[in-house]
């Protein structure tokens, strides 16, 4: 039998918690009667996890925690229902929750330039998602209703766009880079040309490409890399596979 401890700390990284497990312990210190234990479902489990986890960050002396939360555009893959429901969990991460109190947690989203022009407007759920929940008539969805265009809000007007790396940023990070690289591999990296220099490349392209670039060399030192960029166009067509998996995670 796994020590009660170890049991916890496993819960607090995720593992279910037997309830008839913590009634017995609970039982043996004579503390049953000052508990009411039940089965919880993970999803709601999760951000007590969370809130526990950042006042565990905090009480060991930092300021709080820092999420990121990347591809916020995959929301718009989703159907109609599960993008509303999305939109309310991205309320509850950036403003909080009734539910719970004040945590130190500060929730930082990336999203693509266009995710506004072409989901919110694009695909209506400004309008769509407000009509079809009001259209059920119930408290849930009402409340629903709020959090979603709350959220909505957040991606469509909060969003701050980042800006291209200018030529000393880009050399300070290229040297870095270049020197973790030979750290890494044991090797000199030699200078590489990556991309051209353009206002409309982000950081990540950069580093993709010298490092893509190392990598090429250092298996065929002879090879001369030769990095081209191509636009890819996201799509933002319902996906079936993500629809099944946000049921299947919602249903735990």
């Amino acid at each position: 039998m796994r020590s009660l401890p170890r049991s916890l700390l496993r819960f607090w990284a995720g593992e279910p918690f037997s309830i008839a497990e913590m009634r017995k312990r609970l039982r043996e210190a004579g503390w049953l009667g000052g508990y009411s234990l039940r089965s919880t479902k993970a999803m709601d489990l999760s951000l007590d996890r969370f809130a526990f986890v950042s006042r565990l960050i905090h009480a060991a002396g930092f300021s709080g925690w820092v999420l990121l939360i990347d591809e916020v555009e995959l929301i718009g893959r989703y159907s109609l229902m599960q993008r509303a429901k999305s939109y309310a969990e991205i309320r509850r991460w950036v403003e909080g929750s009734k539910k719970y109190p004040p945590s130190p947690i500060i929730s930082v989203l990336t999203s693509v330039d266009d995710f506004e022009g072409e989901v919110l407007i694009g695909k209506g759920d400004y309008n769509k998602i407000p009509q079809r929940l009001a259209a059920k008539d119930r408290l849930e969805e009402a409340m629903l209703s709020i959090d979603a265009i709350a959220g909505m809000k957040i991606l469509g007007s909060r969003q701050s766009e980042l800006q291209s790396p200018n030529d000393n940023e880009l050399n300070v990070t290229y040297e870095a880079i270049r020197r973790i690289h030979g750290a890494a591999y044991n090797w000199d990296p030699p200078h590489v040309g990556g991309l051209e220099r353009l206002g409309s490349n982000r950081m990540r392209q950069y580093v993709r490409a010298w490092i893509n670039e190392w990598d090429l060399i250092r298996l065929d030192p002879t090879f001369i890399p030769q990095t081209t960029v191509t636009k890819v166009e996201i799509d933002y067509g319902e996906d079936g596979d993500l629809t099944q998996l946000f049921d299947l995670l919602e249903s735990t």
